[in-house]
């Protein structure tokens, strides 16, 4: 609750000041409702009313298949699409209304995006009858070019309206819609789709090329104020984050409920917002990787044409869900592809890797000094880093298969060398010490060995290679991702340099080299990073 508060009260760039005022009302408001939503919950319907039940999803990035995950105490295995599949044939079965949307980021993440590029996901999801999905960041991680092929395999609606696709990809307005208008219950339902308008700094910009992004609230305003008066509901299938969605809500009028993503938020129950001027807004997002489908129980009156928040819940994909047959079976068939090439087993490591997204965003692991170590060795470069929002996945105890690698970077992305001063790298660590005062961050970097980064209070207090300070005025190579050196999480002083080398190799491919030739890993973190 404090986060959300908090977050809430930091200002929008270009919001009036009456607007942060408002947000600021906006936010006790939510306190109050979010302590006393369990009251809602229990309120029967009224005999005008209609229920519409809302299920949802965002953030699985290609986990097709179940995972395991450790749980009070315990492993237990959860998510996949066959359990979500059976799941929502189950509440169809037992109810009439019922929506099944999915926020984005179905892109990227697991041995079945780096094989099918998102063809797996996408026909199980057919079968499992979604209405509607929006783009998510990392659908546009193999290029637009690759983003529409596939789309030609989706068989519901795929919604944005803040991506602007240029004449270089002639079947975008085809494959996707600003919104659409479903009718369930008798009532129309518009679903409008968006973007955070971070795309840019969070997919490599060559991957871009012809693409630009509009403000969120400049997008949603116009099309919101042309279908209100059509329709009944405005459902915002957004794909922003927890921030930006409260924002949203506050500033663009009558919204009535945003499904989100991108922030994989975990909303035991809906977030209920007031906002300033009295509009009701429900807010919901179900954590990551397909480990809940989200839940939402409106009630439509016709008398008053007003929406209230009749329950709201996350439900487990856990092994009390049963797997949809059809689905499994093609999912069994996809894994038999990958097993066949990737779960060979080509070292041991003695000592758990930590890749956690809490763990490499904000301080060394040993793990990133891994990645960090095998990048300088191919490359040769003094030095070498790896952005922690690149690392997905860390590596148990025991048998290191080559799937495990990729799993850790499961990204396409490049090795590139560049040739830097030495005031520059110190612009790029000072840009993460007062990231880092913010909490977690993507763009913080691991780095190789004989690199010594210390950061104190938001500055940093000793930045050395080998025992000796960085120079200013000396020159340096550098290996990094393609991707954090053509600006992205925020690097822009990298951009700009035009001494630059890639062999066109890909990371994850690099790590299998590296850790099939060490063998046997016994690594803790070493001090490379104070903080």
């Amino acid at each position: 609750m404090k986060v959300i508060i908090k977050e809430m009260f930091r200002r929008r760039a270009g919001i009036r000041p009456c607007a942060a005022v408002a947000l600021g009302a906006a936010c006790l408001c939510l306190a109050f409702l979010l302590m006393t939503g369990a009251a809602l919950a229990h309120e029967e319907l009224g005999s005008d009313e209609i229920l519409i039940k809302v299920l949802h999803t965002n953030d699985t990035h290609a986990h097709a298949d179940s995972h395991v995950v450790n749980y009070n105490n315990a492993t237990d295995e959860v998510g996949g699409l066959a359990r979500l599949t059976a799941f929502v044939k189950s509440v169809r079965a037992a109810h009439k209304n019922v929506l099944l949307l999915s926020a984005g980021d179905v892109f990227q993440g697991t041995m079945f995006f780096n094989f099918f590029k998102g063809l797996a996901d996408y026909e199980c999801m057919n079968i499992a009858g979604f209405d509607a999905m929006c783009l998510g960041n990392h659908e546009f991680d193999e290029g637009p070019e690759w983003l529409l092929k596939a789309l030609n395999n989706v068989k519901f609606p795929v919604v944005n309206c803040n991506v602007i696709f240029g004449g270089t990809y002639k079947g975008a307005s085809k494959a996707i819609s600003p919104y659409i208008i479903k009718g369930t219950g008798g009532l129309k339902i518009a679903i409008i789709g968006v973007l955070t308008k971070e795309l840019f700094t969070l997919v490599n910009v060559k991957n871009l090329i012809d693409i630009k992004v509009s403000d969120p609230v400049e997008a949603v305003t116009p099309i919101v104020k042309k279908l209100r008066p059509e329709v009944d509901m405005i459902l915002i299938l957004s794909h922003m984050g927890l921030k930006e969605d409260l924002e949203l809500a506050e500033l663009v009028e009558d919204i009535d409920l945003i499904v989100g993503g991108h922030s994989h938020s975990m909303l035991v129950s809906p977030v209920v917002l007031r906002t300033s001027k009295g509009k009701q807004v429900v807010i919901n997002q179900a954590f990551e990787k397909g480990e809940y489908v989200g839940e939402v129980d409106m009630a439509y009156s016709r008398a008053s044409k007003k929406w209230r928040l009749v329950e709201g819940r996350l439900n487990r994909m856990d092994k009390n869900i049963p797997k949809d047959t059809q689905v499994n079976e093609i999912i069994s068939r996809y894994g038999e592809k990958i097993a066949r090439e990737v779960r060979i087993e080509i070292a041991e490591t003695l000592t758990p890797l930590i890749g956690d997204k809490d763990s490499v965003r904000a301080h060394e692991t040993n793990l990133g000094n891994l990645i960090a170590d095998a990048m300088q060795k191919h490359s040769q470069a003094d030095i070498a880093v790896i952005n922690g929002g690149g690392i997905r996945n860390g590596i148990a105890k025991g048998k290191i298969t080559i799937e495990n690698c990729v799993n850790v970077f499961p990204f396409s992305n490049t090795i590139t060398k560049l040739t830097v001063k030495g005031s520059t790298l110190r612009e790029a660590f000072t840009m993460i010490a007062k990231a880092r005062m913010k909490g977690t961050c993507g763009c913080f970097l691991h780095v190789s060995k004989g690199v010594k980064v210390k950061y104190s209070e938001g500055k940093v207090v000793e930045l050395s290679l080998n025992g000796q300070p960085i120079n200013d005025n000396n020159l340096y190579t550098i290996a990094m991702s393609d991707f954090t050196a053509a600006g992205g999480d925020g690097f822009t002083m990298f951009s700009s340099v035009p001494e630059r080398f890639s062999d066109g190799v890909k990371i994850n491919d690099v790590l299998v080299e590296y850790v099939k030739n060490l063998k046997t890993i016994n690594l803790e973190a070493e001090g490379r990073i104070i903080q």
